[in-house]
């Protein structure tokens, strides 16, 4: 290629990024002056994402925004005038039932598909995520504090084993546990984080967790939201000796004893939720769960971590 030849498409590429770049920076300005009919509109109204979408031709803009700790949608027109003003579908609450999948995680156990109860979302100050209960005692625009109760479902059932394992002979089940705790969250507008620390008070482990969680909202349609998010959960020696330790006392030719300390495990999950009508959800979740060398290493244990998955349908309240 010529130095004129070169020199044309230099000067054609600069046009067209000059070209992006304004257009960018007008659809910056128009998303702006959006967000400010919403403000003039709710004075206390803190704006998060504008995404704009078009119905029988017409351009309108979906605006996300919480005022005194409650999230709402706006629906706005490209002249500025604001159609409707709604509290968030995924505020609402979901009651229905679907089935769960869990991989194999501890030595010799079953493992697979079972029934599943479901419960997710919020009614007032009262919220359920996953098996988490939380009551919203301060919402701010802000900073959320709650209270929560949660049962723990990790653990084993020394009679449920395969191929007749002699593993957990002597050993007692380890069943669900009951937490309770509290969890503040912050808005950080790029993503929900939220520290929640928890205690056994059933007194099975009378064992502590800390999890650290960062996720955040995506309206990938209309009707279809997904959420990912990663936790990492701090679990201390005593919640790990109760689950994947073995007393000195129950050391047996097969089963070596373990004394399990503090560490850190890793979840990376996406919850997706589809809006089949304005009242009936299907709920889909996966996940994967890196654990801690100090689970890993248990006689007991048979994998580095976990895959999991749950599919549901619910009725929104």
């Amino acid at each position: 290629m010529n130095f004129g030849a070169r020199l044309a498409v230099l000067m054609a590429s600069s046009i067209m990024a000059n070209q992006l770049v304004q257009a960018a920076s007008a659809q910056g300005d128009d998303k702006q002056k959006i967000k400010e009919v919403v403000v003039a509109e709710r004075a206390n109204a803190r704006v998060g994402d504008v995404r704009s979408i078009s119905s029988n031709g017409e351009t309108f803009y979906e605006v996300e925004f919480r005022e005194d700790g409650r999230d709402y949608e706006a629906i706005v027109s490209e002249s500025g005038v604001i159609t409707s003003i709604n509290q968030e579908k995924y505020s609402q609450l979901i009651i229905g039932a679907g089935v769960s999948y869990e991989t194999d995680f501890y030595k010799d156990q079953k493992a697979g598909f079972g029934p599943m109860p479901l419960i997710y979302g919020e009614l007032g100050r009262l919220w359920f995520r996953g098996t988490k209960i939380g009551f919203d005692v301060y919402k701010g625009n802000y900073f959320t504090i709650s209270p929560i109760f949660e049962p723990n479902l990790d653990g084993y059932d020394a009679n449920s084993v395969k191929n007749n394992s002699s593993l957990y002979d002597g050993l007692a089940d380890r069943g669900t546990a009951f937490d309770l705790g509290a969890e503040i969250s912050f808005d950080a507008g790029w993503a929900d984080i939220s520290l929640a620390g928890q205690y056994d008070i059933s007194g099975k482990s009378k064992g502590t967790t800390v999890d650290f969680r960062v996720a955040k909202n995506f309206h990938l349609t209309e009707s279809f939201m997904v959420i990912p998010a990663l936790n990492a959960t701090w679990s201390d020696k005593k919640f790990n000796q109760y689950y994947y330790g073995v007393d000195k006392e129950f050391e047996t030719d097969f089963r070596a004893a373990y004394q399990a300390k503090s560490g850190v495990s890793f979840e990376g999950s996406v919850v997706g939720v589809w809006d089949v009508t304005d009242r009936w959800k299907v709920l889909g979740r996966v996940a994967y769960n890196s654990y801690t060398n100090a689970v890993k290493d248990s006689p007991l244990v048979d994998k580095s971590g976990q895959f999991s998955a749950a599919f549901g349908i619910g009725y929104a309240f």
